[in-house]
């Protein structure tokens, strides 16, 4: 429910400090990006990947038969993180011309071996919030998770150019209107979203597309009809996108 949508990583103009990366990166499956890195002779950009495996080391993305979801900022199962951190460590170490690349990648190995990172952790937390809001105001859980999804993608200190808040982006107004004392409390926000997106699923009568835009651009905005916007037509895809790829079998859990 914010306009316009804050920024991620994946939409920065320049997301790893390189002008030709972003237009590498855009676009492709994990695999494609992967493979085009090895074959970089851009040590920055394979010491980002490193980086990026490690720190998100505890969420799916790749199956057990190898196949790529096609989200490059999602995770790996321990059972490909080994071999992917050896072959940038080879290639990191044939770089520089030793072995000292190889020694910090498998120092980042060894870390992401021992624990899941605090935002798999947290995501853990979230999805049983989620499943006790959902509970509670009859919804669907992975309508939920779709919608934090798009709203956040589980930031919960997340806040918009337009102050949209927290994990479920809510409107301070709408905030306040909910009762929520503190957007930026996972608890409190998943509670309140979930429950704003219950009473406008009631308010349109069930009209799940209606009820979503209204959550994206306002109840009053649909109520008085038209072309909804670029912007919220967009949502609708993320939304129904992300609740299929739940319904599927992807788990916000670590």
């Amino acid at each position: 429910m914010k306009l316009p949508s804050p920024i991620r990583l994946a939409d920065s103009p320049n997301p790893l400090s390189l002008p030709s990366t972003a237009a590498t990166l855009r676009g492709l499956d994990f695999g494609s990006v992967l493979s085009q890195a090895l074959s970089s002779s851009n040590g920055y950009l394979l010491s980002q990947l490193a980086n990026i495996i490690m720190l998100n080391s505890s969420f799916p993305l790749l199956g057990e038969g190898g196949s790529s979801s096609g989200a490059f900022t999602a995770g790996l199962l321990p059972s490909k993180l080994a071999p992917l951190m050896n072959s940038l460590a080879t290639r990191l170490a044939t770089l520089r011309g030793g072995q000292n690349g190889q020694s910090a990648v498998e120092k980042m190995t060894a870390a992401a071996r021992q624990k899941p990172t605090a935002a798999a952790q947290s995501r853990h937390e979230f999805d049983e919030m989620i499943q006790e809001a959902a509970g509670r105001h009859g919804l669907d859980p992975d309508l939920v998770r779709a919608v934090v999804t798009a709203e956040s993608d589980f930031d919960p200190a997340c806040v918009s150019s337009a102050g949209a808040m927290g994990l479920m982006q809510l409107m301070p107004e709408t905030a306040r209107d909910l009762g929520v004392a503190d957007p930026f409390d996972p608890a409190q926000n998943i509670e309140g979203g979930t429950r704003y997106l219950a009473q406008m699923l009631e308010r349109f009568d069930g009209d799940l597309s209606k009820a979503l835009a209204a959550y994206n651009w306002g109840p009053s905005n649909v109520e008085k009809g038209g072309s909804l916007p670029a912007e919220t037509r967009r949502y609708l895809e993320k939304v129904t996108r992300f609740r299929r790829m739940y319904a599927q079998g992807f788990s916000t859990r670590a």
